[in-house]
């Protein structure tokens, strides 16, 4: 967490001039948590283990009724407002008699630990560090004063702050967290004034629609693709490659599962809370990273060597690395295309907010709003992944985003002295990326290899064309089950009182219409000889090549399957032959986009 800073501005490149940030978006994944689901398949006897099964959580949620009793709306300064309750997990603890938490104590699903507290409050003293003003800071960096709090200006009103999560306790609590890292002293100083905590707004959503990550149950044609991109070459190629089918084996013969085992979450949620490894993967001694069980000299750990020798060593890092790719591939395909469409709502809400600072608009969306200084999102690390793959093919290494990872988009105003290099800072705004300390800007394309800061309209000019309100998630490729309720539904308007008139009416018309086409056409120069050809179907795209010939852009295309509006290659050479001309020996190459 303490590598996690973040970096001050250079002061070597003086390339845009005097400098001021405007405003930044500060997206977190939640902090250490307990595991996210019941279903975890880890290994032989995970869940009746004391070690493994069992979760107690000291952390606790506080929460306060609303302080008014007529119905009104409550008064921030009512010291009724302080009124808390204690939420604990603690009212099953019967496990022998089947009443219990999915984990037998009193931690629910997915919370965040204690550990998980300490990294965020370290996030939001982080933020405090780069962006926060007060008298006490004379060295502090004038063009970072994101919020100065010498002025009479509360640092948590709207036109300085944003809050979103989602409705999820881990993102909840460590959003706040990072809020009380940041504000501290300002929080206190309010409570000795006023006698009472502010009230900060926090917005969120249903958390079955909400989209803070790419959510394939509100939009379908993300799981559309993800399901068409596990017949690509490319991911069958892992699916088949020799690591998977030694891990597979391993996986049923050591830790003695069935199935794929749930490395990421298995392994880190146990080794994160310094439980017990299965000596299988227990690659690792105590809290030193450094030091492998697997080294020919840990003699005490010879057995681990013998037990696995026919599967190799580092099986704990070759499980977690083989779980992430299987994964993640998908955010990058054909040019990160499910990262685009997961993260459009959220990225269009962004890019809202930096088009309001940079062109001086009145309010922006999700809701309507003036532009805040600070704009934090609490999410998972299913939301920074995505986002840093969309942003170009070199932003994300690939790496699994860990625990209460930061990603910050600054917009600083730059060329205030008008000395700005204009070549590279045409719009007089610049942005900065910056993800768990290290700067990142130099990666996006277009964007300077020696500068920090990049000119706003190349993060503009990649991001809008998908960072759009129109979320278009149709599905493109309609499974045999849609096509068929598309059957059902067509029978049921033919059978319906009317329908068979209507239809009747349909196909009369069309006939007349055809009719009328089929005698102007015989009356023009005369019929033209065609000659049917075939199109190129071999192309691939990204390097994702399938097994057909007719497969394209990482996707299986089924012969049954439609694409664009045209279904299999057949109807293409239609399409293509109906524009072929005679005046020419040779037929132009079409090109389908």
């Amino acid at each position: 967490m303490a590598l996690r800073t973040i970096p001050p501005l250079a002061n070597a490149d003086q390339s845009f001039g005097e400098s001021r940030l405007e405003h930044a978006s500060v997206i977190i994944r939640h902090g250490a948590r307990t595991p996210w689901t019941s279903g975890l398949n880890c290994w032989e006897g995970y869940a009746a283990s004391k070690e493994t099964g069992v979760w107690d959580c000291d952390l606790t949620t506080y929460l306060a009724p609303p302080p008014s009793t007529d119905g009104t709306a409550a008064s921030s300064n009512d010291p009724n407002a302080t009124f808390l309750f204690e939420k604990r997990y603690d009212a099953l603890q019967h496990p022998e008699h089947g009443l219990s938490n999915y984990f037998n104590g009193t931690c629910q699903l997915g919370q965040l630990l204690l550990r998980g507290y300490a990294q965020e409050l370290t996030n939001g003293q982080h933020l405090r560090d780069a962006y926060v003003y007060d008298a006490s800071r004379e060295n502090h960096d004038p063009r970072m004063r994101l919020l100065d709090v010498t002025t009479a200006a509360v640092p948590w009103s709207d036109t300085n702050l944003w809050y979103r999560a989602d409705d999820d306790q881990r993102t909840l609590m460590s959003g706040q967290v990072l809020l009380r890292g940041l504000l501290g002293p300002e929080i206190r100083a309010h409570v000795d004034t006023h006698g009472s905590y502010p009230v900060i707004p926090l917005h969120t959503a249903d958390r079955a629609r909400d989209v803070l990550d790419p959510n394939e149950a509100v939009c379908p044609r993300l799981a559309e693709l993800r399901q068409r991109f596990a017949a690509s070459n490319a991911y069958r190629a892992v699916e088949r490659s020799a690591e998977t089918l030694l891990l597979r084996r391993f996986m049923r013969d050591v830790l003695r599962i069935e199935g794929d085992m749930m490395a990421v979450d298995c392994l880190m949620t146990t080794m994160c809370t310094d439980r017990d490894l299965p000596d299988a993967v227990n690659d690792y001694r105590g809290t030193d990273p450094t030091r492998r069980t697997g080294d020919l000299h840990d003699a005490p750990h010879d057995h681990v060597r013998r037990e696995t020798s026919e599967y190799g060593v580092d099986l704990f890092q070759r499980l977690y690395d083989w779980d992430v790719q299987a994964y993640t591939m998908v955010y990058g395909a054909n040019d990160a295309e499910y990262a685009k469409l997961g993260m459009q709502p959220l990225w269009h809400e962004v890019v809202s907010v930096v088009r309001g600072i940079v062109h001086g608009e009145a309010t922006v969306c999700c809701p309507v709003r003036p532009p805040a200084k600070l704009a934090l999102y609490s999410g998972h690390d299913t939301t920074i992944m995505p986002m840093l793959a969309s942003l170009g093919p070199h932003v994300w290494d690939g790496i699994w985003a860990p625990y209460a990872s930061l990603l910050v988009l600054e917009v600083h105003a730059i060329n205030l002295d008008g000395v700005a290099n204009r070549t590279r800072y045409p719009s007089d705004y610049a942005f900065r990326l910056v993800y768990n300390g290290q700067v990142l800007t130099s990666r996006m394309d277009d964007c300077p290899d020696d500068a920090e800061l990049c000119d706003i309209q190349v993060l503009l000019d990649h991001v809008e064309p998908f960072a759009t309100p129109d979320w278009d998630c149709r599905l493109r490729y309609p499974t045999a089950d849609a096509v068929a309720e598309t059957v059902n539904q067509a029978v049921r308007v033919v059978t319906s009182p009317g329908g068979f008139l209507a239809l009747l009416m349909l196909l009369v018309g069309s006939a007349a219409v055809g009719s009328v086409g089929t005698v102007c056409l015989l009356t023009r120069s005369g019929f033209r000889r065609r000659e049917r050809y075939r199109l190129p179907l071999d192309d691939d795209e990204d390097g994702l090549v399938l097994d057909d010939e007719n497969e394209k852009d990482g996707i299986s295309l089924a012969t049954t399957n439609t694409r664009d509006g045209y279904s299999d290659h057949k109807q293409r050479a239609s399409l293509a032959e109906s524009n072929h001309t005679a005046d020419e020996g040779t037929l132009p190459d079409l090109v389908m986009t």
